[in-house]
């Protein structure tokens, strides 16, 4: 079955770069269309089968439910391909990715396939072989009935029993509450690791992602490479100190920035108000914003402006985030 998975991602991701190959730079949503008409169905083919596999070790015993599973081949490609979308790096989060697109992992349409085969399975009536095995496999201790109970247990939908499954008007509303429990429960799950104490590497980008949708400025920026270096800068997938010193094993408070006196950590706050060194870029672009603020160049005044989504300001700050990038990039290739 793993290795049919693996066929199938590589399929999908072959699919994905012709349609990219072939055609025009799209807008990011145009692509997503692509993806969700042509990609997914191949990512996902079968999946109401090979999919109840994810929820069972090798001795087929029923594991603690996960609304996301990023080692499944269907998933990496559904990660690779959005981060190829948004144009950040490999090692970018993939939570962060997702949510930058309001996209929810595959694993919210594999449970949402299994659930459909579980209905269309109570919905037969007419004996026939795959009725006979569907009832004899109702004693398994691994049971298709066990896990749909297990995956309810956990989302905290307790009623499905109270649909007739032999009625197609209501599989269709109980796979509408079903989708609506995982979404809901990914959402929480995302939140509460986005604040946890582990999650380091998103400290500045959990003060400004409030809701579970996507972005604005995705549709607004209309410069591609300005708009892949905001996507960067606020998911923390950039080359400031504060980042790159993670990998160099630099302790957290030594992360200063080199390119002003103030010495301070550069982290995403002190590059976009405070740092000297882009004084007159920030002049040029975001000081209108700035001072509209009543406690102007503030940690406050940060948030409100990356949070920002109306065309004219959002183009502006994505503008200064770019080039003040670039004259940094340009400054430490030649100092350093």
């Amino acid at each position: 079955m793993h290795a049919a998975q693996e066929k199938l991602a590589g399929k999908a991701l072959k699919t994905w770069y012709y349609v990219r190959n072939s055609s025009k730079v799209w807008p990011v949503n145009i692509y997503l269309i692509s993806f969700n008409t042509v990609i997914k169905p191949i990512l996902l083919y079968g999946s109401e089968i090979w999919g109840q596999n994810i929820f069972m070790n090798k001795d087929g015993k029923i594991l603690k439910f996960q609304s996301h599973n990023y080692n499944l081949a269907s998933e990496r490609a559904h990660i690779r391909i959005c981060k190829q979308l948004l144009g950040v790096q490999s090692y970018s989060t993939n939570m962060a990715v997702l949510a930058e697109l309001g996209r929810f992992p595959l694993m919210v349409d594999i449970i949402k396939s299994v659930f459909k085969w579980y209905a269309r399975l109570e919905k037969i009536e007419k004996p026939c072989l795959l009725l006979e095995v569907y009832n004899e496999s109702k004693s398994m201790d691994n049971s298709m009935q066990k896990l749909i109970q297990h995956v309810c247990n956990e989302i905290s939908f307790t009623n499905i029993n109270r649909f007739n499954l032999k009625l197609k008007s209501e599989s269709k509303k109980m796979l509408k509450e079903v989708n609506k429990y995982v979404i809901n429960y990914y959402e929480n799950t995302f939140f509460t690791t986005l604040h946890s104490d582990s999650m380091k590497k998103l400290c500045t980008y959990r003060h400004f992602k409030k809701t579970y949708v996507q972005e604005q400025y995705l549709r607004e920026v209309e410069n591609p490479f300005h708009r892949r270096m905001l996507t960067r800068f606020r998911i923390s997938a950039h080359n400031l100190y504060i980042e790159c010193g993670r990998y160099k094993k630099v302790k957290r408070e030594d992360r200063v920035c080199k390119l002003c006196d103030m010495n301070v950590v550069e982290n995403e706050y002190h590059f976009f108000m405070q740092c000297s060194f882009y004084n007159n870029l920030r002049e040029f672009y975001i000081k209108e914003m700035v001072l509209q603020y009543n406690d102007a160049y503030s940690w406050d005044a940060f948030l409100y402006i990356m949070q920002l989504s109306d065309n004219i300001n959002v183009n502006k700050v994505a503008s200064f985030i770019y080039e003040a990038m670039e004259k940094r990039k340009t400054h430490m290739y030649l100092y350093n």
